[in-house]
């Protein structure tokens, strides 16, 4: 069975927030990106994976259709070193109940209906597919090479049961400066599943999903404008673009 999925954890409480990782301020600003793609004509149904209740109800008045519950407690790890570790306990749970999942951050706009063969396309390359972005942040501490060039995790295909845990797995491997983002250890996955990282041209062909791009302020995806163009997107990332999401929300019901 295949579905596409989101998610809701966190909570608004400061309590969490120290330093420069501000744990409420990432739930709050969910709240318009939320509101947008239920009110987007192109939004496909997805099945809302949440931790908390007051997440769960919160979503219920919007009325979002299809929610699970997976825990009373909004937070079950340290949302100051470990922010991204529940969202692999989802994908865990999620691939309990399907074969196949897309997840979709709040901010990955369904910018055309899916193409009637849309998992068939996602069925060409390797079982876990993500946009590679360039960051400024050294990410892939374990290369030698293109540390800065890791997994976007805001649209991800998974294709395998066991990839949750191995995902898990990875991440509990990590020491501290590769934890928080669940982007490392897709990142460490994929390179171990490629015998190592072999390069970007390695990682378009295997694992780069060509229904999906994604875009910020920068523009840093990891490719060329001639691969971004060969693509034939229905989706897109809009990474911390705020001002470019609401326009193409506006302008897909003009």
């Amino acid at each position: 069975m295949r579905t596409f999925i989101r998610t809701l954890w966190g909570t608004p409480d400061t309590c969490y927030d120290e330093g420069w990782v501000n744990a409420s301020s990432r739930r709050t600003r969910l709240d318009d990106d939320i509101e947008m793609i239920l009110k987007h004509p192109n939004t496909v149904p997805f099945i809302t994976y949440v931790l908390g209740k007051k997440n769960y109800d919160y979503l219920k008045s919007l009325g979002v259709k299809d929610v699970v519950l997976l825990g009373k407690e909004p937070v079950l790890y340290n949302p100051q070193t470990e922010f991204w570790r529940h969202k692999l306990d989802i994908l865990k749970a999620a691939m309990v109940d399907h074969d196949e999942i897309v997840y979709l951050d709040w901010d990955c706009i369904p910018v055309k209906p899916l193409f009637n063969d849309f998992w068939e396309r996602l069925g060409k390359k390797r079982e876990i597919q993500c946009n590679l972005q360039f960051y400024r942040r050294r990410k892939c501490l374990w290369r030698t090479v293109d540390l800065r060039k890791t997994c976007n995790g805001g649209f991800l295909y998974i294709r395998g049961k066991d990839i949750p845990q191995k995902l898990i797995d990875t991440w509990n491997n990590f020491n501290a400066d590769c934890k928080f983002w669940d982007e490392t250890a897709i990142s460490k996955l994929t390179d171990d599943m490629s015998g190592g990282w072999q390069g970007i041209d390695y990682y378009w062909n295997n694992f780069e999903p060509t229904v999906c791009n994604l875009t910020d302020s920068k523009n840093r995806s990891a490719f060329t404008d001639e691969q971004i163009a060969s693509k034939d997107i229905c989706f897109m990332h809009y990474i911390q673009d705020k001002i470019r999401r609401k326009k193409i929300h506006e302008e897909s019901h003009n």
